[in-house]
């Protein structure tokens, strides 16, 4: 069912993955990612696990000089025990005044800890 209710569960994970990228918090990632979960970045392999996904988005925010980063969600279909995430993220650099406009998606699921990314991919906008 698509919704334009996010559910808090949902709407604390992505607050939480800004604060942790604003922070350069990003060794331990299992409050955001599923313990199998994959991430499809653009241009490069698909990584898989937690260890390997922490590893890329510390490399990924260090080369990229990553400040900040902004998630809203633009639609959201939602069921029992996974969800599907369509938005857009504002990536705030040392090295441009300007943010990098990307678009997501990611397939949530709903484990004992909470909602947590399972897979996630996103591209540039532009």
């Amino acid at each position: 069912m698509i919704t334009t209710e996010i559910p808090a569960g949902i709407e604390a994970t992505n607050r939480l993955f800004e604060a942790l990228v604003a922070e350069g918090k990003l060794s331990d990632l299992s409050a955001i990612y599923t313990e199998g979960a994959r991430i499809l970045p653009p241009g490069a392999p698909m990584v898989t696990g937690l260890p390997e996904i922490a590893a890329f988005w510390q490399a990924a925010g260090a080369a990229l000089q990553v400040k900040t980063l902004t998630l809203k969600t633009v639609e959201l279909d939602l069921f029992e025990d996974h969800a599907i995430e369509i938005g857009h993220a504002a990536i705030h650099t040392a090295a441009s005044p300007t943010p990098l406009p990307v678009k997501y998606v990611v397939n949530w699921k709903l484990t004992a800890e909470g909602w947590r990314w399972d897979i996630d991919i996103w591209n540039p906008e532009n």
